[in-house]
């Protein structure tokens, strides 16, 4: 093992062995190209050195030299020929630029890896909510990232390298545990309508069906499995027109038949891939319902699974929240109190109560209006009463000039949520003069 110098280390280079940190945290595998972003990962958050096993391969495809040696002329069973006279090259008009190297889900994998050594600071008492904040929201998008190459690569190659993603969803799910409150905060990755719906929605989702599933007591073992279902819940859409989940105008019949055989493509997709029958599962039937109108196959109750029942509690709140086509993004508060209605009894009572005491009635990140008459936003929920969350007061601060955050309880209760409007102009308040 040798100590390397990241300056000396050259983009798309390749080593025959690992590169790590400290001998246990992956860089980049065996005979991949060290990319610029991972480069520029290292140098963001200080690494100067890294671990090296074996040896550099000088030119891609060199350590395949050997397996077809050229043979000497005087080895050659031919005669040789006098080579025909060359016409000049022609200049063409203009040439094609090379085609776009394909960014493997391995190599985003390496930069989230990365990216963790950030939880150090997080951790650190001496750094502000904001810095906090920017440290989980780096942390969000290293998965977009991630999720957008394994995507990627299925969409132009029909081959889904998800040989990282369960140790993916296992970081997840310690960085959900430990960032909840941040997480839930974190503003999703500007991306074009197709990416954004099939990525923002996928991350989100499972982020909400992890606490859900925090919440429900289940195994890390399972929760890392209920976490793969998740992410993949949606990826039977790459085989789907765009315009049938992006469009703003009502779908026909046919359209809508159409849209319903995804689940179907999904669990096809991961059955090809060897995945297991409870993730294949939670794919195929997210989008049953408890009294059995939902589809593909109209089962109900105790005939959809549970990472199914989970995922379509989790798929709807983040559906209710985000911003489509055809809609404006609602509030958690509304998402919340819309899925609790529980009208037609599509959801599970287990599961929406998980919800509920998981994300509180007025959820993270809500603005609320105090029976004091003063103005607050949640910052944590009170696992003990959902209606009585963890509250910082607006405009105040303690002592010590640290935010003043208290627990509602007793005479000092949430009236209301407040509005749209009323938040914005909150908000606006909070940022002073320009």
């Amino acid at each position: 093992m040798e100590l390397v110098n990241v300056e000396s280390i050259q983009e798309n280079s390749r080593y025959t062995g690992e590169i790590t940190i400290d001998g246990n945290l992956l860089v980049c595998g065996p005979g991949l190209p060290v990319t610029a972003g991972t480069l520029a990962a290292l140098e963001e958050w200080g690494f100067t050195e890294v671990q090296v096993t074996g040896q550099a391969i000088e030119k891609p495809g060199a350590e395949g030299a050997a397996e077809n040696p050229v043979k000497p002329a005087a080895e050659s069973a031919a005669p040789l020929q006098p080579e025909p006279e060359q016409k000049p090259a022609q200049p063409s008009e203009k040439e094609a630029p090379p085609p776009e190297r394909t960014v493997l889900p391995a190599e985003k994998a390496a930069e989230i890896r990365i990216a963790l050594r950030q939880m150090v600071d997080f951790k650190d008492s001496k750094s502000t909510e904001k810095e906090k904040q920017a440290i989980v929201q780096s942390i969000y998008d290293k998965y977009i990232e991630y999720l957008d190459a394994l995507f990627s690569r299925y969409d132009s190659r029909k081959d889904l390298q998800h040989q990282e993603l369960p140790e993916m969803v296992k970081i997840l799910e310690g960085v959900v545990s430990s960032t909840r409150r941040y997480l839930l905060q974190v503003q999703p990755a500007a991306l074009d309508p197709q990416r954004s719906y099939l990525l923002n929605h996928a991350l989100r989702s499972t982020v909400i069906a992890m606490i859900i599933g925090m919440q429900m007591a289940l195994t890390s073992a399972k929760l890392v499995e209920l976490g793969i279902s998740c992410i993949l819940h949606e990826i039977g859409m790459i085989r789907l027109p765009p315009d049938l989940y992006l469009s703003a105008k009502k779908l026909t019949d046919q359209e809508k038949k159409q849209l319903s055989i995804h689940p179907l493509l999904g669990y096809n997709i991961l059955k090809e891939s060897g995945f297991s029958p409870s993730i294949l599962r939670g794919v195929l039937q997210h989008h049953e319902k408890e009294d059995g109108s939902g589809y593909p196959y109209r089962i109900k109750g105790d005939k959809i699974s549970l990472f199914a029942k989970i995922i379509s509690v989790a798929c709807t709140y983040e559906a209710i929240t985000s911003a489509r086509a055809y809609k404006d993004k609602e509030s958690a508060h509304k998402a919340t109190v819309e899925l609790l209605k529980n009208t037609g009894n599509h959801y599970d009572k287990e599961v929406m109560r998980a919800l509920l005491f998981s994300l509180s009635l007025y959820p993270i990140g809500t603005y609320v209006f105090l029976s004091d008459g003063k103005a607050a936003v949640v910052v944590d929920v009170n696992s003990k009463d959902p209606k009585r969350p963890v509250v910082q007061l607006l405009k105040e601060k303690e002592s010590s000039g640290a935010p003043k955050i208290i627990t509602t309880g007793g005479d000092l209760r949430v009236l209301r949520a407040l509005t749209p409007d009323e938040t914005a102009g909150i908000k606006k308040s909070l940022e002073g003069p320009r």
